[in-house]
């Protein structure tokens, strides 16, 4: 016999109740069922933080999991680093794939350890179960159709991998070379 679902209870007027970040997507579900605003207080570790085409993209990572993070005001990412460890306080979004959260505040606590990476060997994870996490992946170079990506062929199958507008000039030594990759793994929605 299950357990009857109780309605959590909604924190007061300005405070943010902490979860993990794997919890981010149950909470956004939670409020959704029950016509609430989750306030909500997640820590982790920045694992990405720069601009990819027109898009700003962040990522955090705890020992639960990962999320891409949506920025209420813009310039509240621009003093993150990569290995900053930071808390921020926000609400769930529902995104198509992964955890998405909507930060209003973030505070840097100091820096922080990268998570250990996940290695596919065999195949890649289905789309939407391991989007934000730290990864590597190993295979061969190959060109790719956008002039800052790199094809990497691996055993896992193929993965387009962005490699940012400084290390354009070393595209060419990665062609055709056994490669090994350490980044965030996010697959961008087909339009």
């Amino acid at each position: 016999e299950s357990a009857p679902v109780v309605a959590p209870v909604d924190p007061s007027a300005g405070e943010y109740r902490a979860v993990p970040i794997a919890g981010i997507g149950t909470e956004a579900q939670l409020a959704i069922k029950f016509a609430r605003q989750a306030t909500l207080k997640i820590r982790g570790v920045v694992t990405f933080n720069g601009q990819v085409g027109n898009d700003w993209l962040s990522f955090v990572q705890d020992q639960s999991g990962a999320a891409r993070i949506q920025w209420k005001v813009g310039s509240l990412s621009n003093a993150l680093q990569v290995g900053d460890l930071i808390e921020m306080t926000g609400s769930p979004a529902l995104p198509d794939s992964g955890a998405e959260f909507l930060a209003h505040g973030v505070t840097r606590v100091g820096t922080g350890e990268m998570p250990s990476p996940l290695r596919p060997r065999t195949e890649l994870p289905k789309v939407g179960a391991s989007d934000g996490r730290w990864m590597e992946i190993e295979g061969v170079g190959r060109v790719s159709g956008a002039e800052d990506r790199l094809l990497l062929m691996s055993r896992a199958g193929p993965l387009e991998v962005y490699v940012g507008a400084a290390s354009r000039v070393h595209l060419t030594n990665w062609v055709n070379a056994l490669v090994r990759v350490r980044g965030v793994l996010w697959r961008q929605p087909n339009p």
